[in-house]
């Protein structure tokens, strides 16, 4: 009994890839689920990894997209304030049980990590109507935060939401 208890236990950890990964059922706010982590992250305070916009688009899981302006604009107005996580900066969005936390994972240039630790930087999956060669995304340092566009080149993070 104890070994298939085990075995049951180990499978809900246990990805496509073989290795151990937490589940991601996600957190709702707004009517909207967010993961719980950045995609390519193994804990929410993980930076986890760096997108070009057109990566982005497909960084997700199976069930998960990019979140629009508009979804992003929604978790902005839910500033919770600005904490750690094991030492690591960020922001919470959210209320009592039901937040989330955004890492000040910077953002990557020339493959070079730039303001961790200073700011975030997440993409939206909408194009930036006046420059095509732009996306919309949310970039948040201290307590200060909005929605910009910034060149599809550039390296961001990505919070996934649920399709």
């Amino acid at each position: 009994m104890k070994k298939i208890l085990l075995l049951l236990t180990l499978s809900a950890w246990i990805g496509v890839t073989g290795t151990v990964q937490q589940i991601n059922t996600g957190i709702t706010i707004n009517g909207i689920t967010w993961s719980i982590k950045n995609s390519g992250a193994s804990k929410p305070e993980d930076y986890g990894s760096y997108y070009t916009w057109s990566e982005a688009l497909r960084a997700c899981p199976q069930g998960w997209r990019l979140p629009s302006k508009y979804e992003l604009e929604l978790l902005l107005n839910e500033w919770n304030g600005y904490d750690q996580i094991n030492g690591i900066s960020g922001v919470f969005f959210g209320g009592d049980s039901n937040k989330i936390f955004l890492p000040f994972a910077g953002y990557k240039y020339n493959n070079m990590l730039c303001d961790d630790d200073d700011s975030g930087y997440y993409w939206s999956s909408d194009e930036f109507e006046r420059y095509n060669e732009a996306a919309y995304c949310i970039e948040f340092y201290g307590e200060d935060g909005g929605t910009s566009y910034r060149t599809k080149e550039n390296r961001f993070s990505v919070r996934c939401v649920k399709i």
